[in-house]
């Protein structure tokens, strides 16, 4: 599994290319505490599209507001789904583990 790391108590983004044509498609991607789509929700993603027509978007999650909620997790997993008609389909292989880092104080 991949493993991504972000920094709390930050504006967090993250380029995605899914090298393949995604026009009309609804992506999503959440960020539970187990490995289970009924695992605790920790953050949903904002998706913001670069270029559906090649797969490319940016995933975005500001966590210097108070509700993103993931002060309390250092840990979590991640997924990227295509919605269909017909159910979710995964754009990845396997979940992506992600670790949430504290910055340091000055």
């Amino acid at each position: 599994m991949a493993t991504l790391v972000f920094k709390k108590g930050r504006y967090n983004a993250v380029s995605v290319n899914a090298e393949q044509d995604l026009d009309g498609e609804t992506i999503t991607s959440h960020i539970r505490t187990g490995p289970e789509e009924t695992s605790d929700l920790i953050l949903a993603w904002t998706v913001t599209e670069v270029d559906f027509s090649v797969g490319t978007f940016t995933l975005s999650f500001n966590d210097s507001t108070p509700d993103a909620g993931i002060a309390a997790v250092d840990r979590g997993f991640m997924d990227i789904k295509r919605l269909t008609g017909s159910g979710d389909i995964s754009l990845h292989d396997d979940l992506i583990i992600v670790e949430f880092r504290s910055m340091p104080t000055t």
